[in-house]
């Protein structure tokens, strides 16, 4: 198994020094970490073993055009439901990813995976599908992206939809702007994509903590960078919430 997923300096220093130490131990599978080009020569300082990728001139272009219209409406960038830019790294991450391999699985960098984590992410995935994903429906809710299955000769149409969302300005027309909610706006009720949460009767907000109770991967949102899963979290997912 390929996996992938980005980062900057800023966010390695903050909290992806910790996290991607623990996908070195962990995972025998690749690991392929895209970058700005511009900041090619503080990671390659760094002799990380995994493959750094720059971002091609077509993600670029792609981002840049996202920063640029992003600036120009003067939102609240702390609202995460309108941070473009921040996610449309992660969306030609993927792009790119399919362009060059069959399959692979993204994980967000801001977690840290345990022993085992492989082992368990085979038992829950699926092969026979085009994308394997945490869904919310259940919670009307976008989907949970941090932790994703692309089978990329099923999925190509889904990651190039979004692709050209973005390439093309069209996420502005959503309700919100960021990855998970464009990424569910293409792939939900698809029968060829598959909901691991529909498939192991999960009912919270956090269906991968529910899942794996944070034996193996553990998902560090937001304030949880700096506290980690907190017996709030637990709580939330024993009501459901």
């Amino acid at each position: 198994m390929k996996y992938i997923t980005t980062l900057n300096k800023a966010l390695f220093e903050n909290y992806g020094r910790k996290t991607l130490a623990s996908w070195s131990r962990v995972l025998d599978g690749p690991i392929f970490l895209y970058i700005d080009p511009k900041e090619r020569e503080f990671w390659n300082g760094l002799g990380l073993d995994m493959n750094i990728i720059d971002f091609n001139n077509d993600s670029l272009a792609v981002i840049n055009r996202i920063s640029d219209y992003e600036d120009g409406l003067g939102i609240d960038k702390s609202d995460f439901r309108f941070s473009s830019k921040r996610f449309s790294w992660k969306v030609m991450s993927i792009w790119q990813a399919a362009n060059d391999d069959d399959s692979f699985t993204w994980i967000d960098a801001d977690c840290i995976l345990s022993d085992n984590f492989e082992v368990w992410w085979d038992q829950v995935y699926s092969k026979t599908h085009q994308i394997s994903y945490f869904g919310r429906n259940y919670k009307k809710m976008h989907a949970e992206t941090g932790l994703v299955y692309f089978n990329v000769r099923q999925s190509r149409c889904v990651i190039d939809h979004v692709f050209n969302a973005y390439s093309d300005l069209d996420l502005y027309n959503f309700k919100e702007w960021h990855d998970a909610y464009i990424f569910t706006s293409f792939i939900r009720d698809r029968r060829d994509c598959y909901d691991i949460s529909d498939k192991f009767n999960l009912r919270s907000s956090n269906p991968i903590l529910e899942l794996d109770r944070g034996v193996r991967i553990s998902h560090l949102k937001g304030n949880r960078k700096q506290t980690g899963f907190t017996f709030k979290d637990y709580i939330s997912i024993k009501l459901g919430r």
